[in-house]
Formats: C-alpha cells, sequence, structure tokens
C-alpha cells in the first residue's frame, strides 16, 4: 500500500481502530485473542469483543490489515510504489513501441475499491440530503393542512354569523 492510500484510509478510521491497528503487527499473523491481549498490555484496557470485531472488519475493509489466514490478522506494509520500466521493442511495421509501466492487478482492484468507497459516501450523503428535503416538504405540508383547517373553521364560523 502506498504511503497516500494508507493515510487516506487511516484518517477515516475512527480512534479505537487505530488503536487495535497500533497493536496488529506487520512481520506475523495474530489472532483477535492475540490483538486484545497485546492491547489489554499494552494501553491497560480491554475493548469489548463487539467493538474489537467491529475495529477489525472496518480495518480490514479498508486494507489496512488483511486476513492471512481464517481468524489471524496481519498489518499491511507501505512501501513506495515501484515503478516498472518496460524496455522498448521493435515492431515490423510501425518502428519502436514505448510502454508505459503496467498496473498490477492488485493495484487497479485497490483503486476501484477507493473509488467504490468515495461513491458509497456519495451516495448515504445523497440520501441524507433527500431524507431532509422529505422531511421540510412533509414539515411545510403539515403546515399547510393545519391552515387549510383554521381556514375552514373561519368559514364556518362566518357562515354561522350570517
Amino acid at each position: 500500500m502506498t504511503p497516500a492510500k494508507y493515510q487516506s484510509a487511516l484518517n477515516a478510521q475512527s480512534a479505537i481502530a487505530k488503536k487495535v491497528l497500533e497493536m496488529v503487527p506487520i512481520q506475523e499473523a495474530w489472532s483477535r485473542n492475540e490483538i486484545a491481549s497485546n492491547m489489554r498490555r499494552v494501553t491497560k484496557s480491554s475493548p469489548d469483543v463487539a467493538v474489537l470485531d467491529g475495529c477489525i472488519a472496518r480495518l480490514k475493509d479498508a486494507g489496512l490489515i488483511r486476513e492471512r489466514q481464517t481468524g489471524l490478522y496481519q498489518r499491511v506494509e507501505i512501501r513506495e510504489r515501484e515503478i516498472i520500466q518496460v524496455a522498448t521493442a521493435k515492431a515490423v511495421e510501425s518502428g519502436s513501441l514505448a510502454v508505459e509501466s503496467a498496473k498490477s492487478p492488485i493495484d487497479i482492484l485497490s483503486s476501484l475499491s477507493e473509488r467504490a468507497r468515495q461513491l458509497a459516501t456519495s451516495i448515504v450523503m445523497l440520501a441524507s440530503d433527500i431524507e431532509t428535503a422529505a422531511l421540510t416538504i412533509e414539515q411545510g405540508s403539515a403546515e399547510s393542512n393545519a391552515n387549510l383547517e383554521k381556514l375552514r373553521q373561519l368559514q364556518a364560523l362566518l357562515k354561522s354569523l350570517s
């Protein structure tokens, strides 16, 4: 993972998830219980199992940790992106052909998942805006109905006075 992607994913995490991430080793894979006991030893606090599972799931979804085997988690390494230079090859018809460095399938999937996360965030914000607009419209409708009821009462009162 590149430093920029790592920092972006880390900034989106909660404080407790960041603490859990600090407890997950880079060199070896640990179970949830090992992570919890290390957290208890280092921070003198022990989060609820459900909270720890949620943090691990969020960190895994963000790509900050990976599950090496079922139930064993390892922090991903941060490294600079290597640029692969492909030697130019001579084509029979076109002379020479320069090929730009190709992205690995993991990098492509990573960028697609980041775009999907951003899209999901935008959709959630749009849904919130739609809900706010619906509530505003409903409130305006309720006020209009109340005013209409008052108008009918006034009309009935005026008819009774005539």
